[in-house]
């Protein structure tokens, strides 16, 4: 983000956040939410097209002394989705035959 502005606090659940505005690389606008106590990003908005899809970021763990959320919740006026992950893997080796197009039956 070439552009990040710190707007206000505003409550997040439970919790209070940071609200960031930022423009990408690219000029889109996106408003950032982080926890005032960890740091950590909570939330993420970004408007495309006139639709706003909303991320939230949960269940942060720590990955080779790096947090990750565990959780992340995506969801728009139409829509919600949710990715849990049990478990994190830096830096795994991934044999190039794991790319190769599928034999064709």
């Amino acid at each position: 983000y070439p552009k990040m502005t710190v707007k206000s606090r505003e409550k997040i659940g439970d919790l209070e956040a940071y609200v960031v505005e930022a423009v990408t690389t690219d000029g889109i606008p996106e408003v950032l939410y982080f926890d005032v106590n960890t740091g950590l990003l909570m939330r993420r908005d970004v408007t495309v097209q006139g639709t706003t899809l909303q991320a939230y970021f949960e269940d942060y763990r720590e990955v080779d002394g790096v947090k990750l959320p565990f959780t992340t919740r995506r969801s728009r006026a139409d829509f919600t989705f949710t990715y849990k992950f049990d478990e994190v893997k830096h830096n795994v080796t991934i044999e190039d035959a794991r790319f190769d197009k599928p034999a064709t039956p």
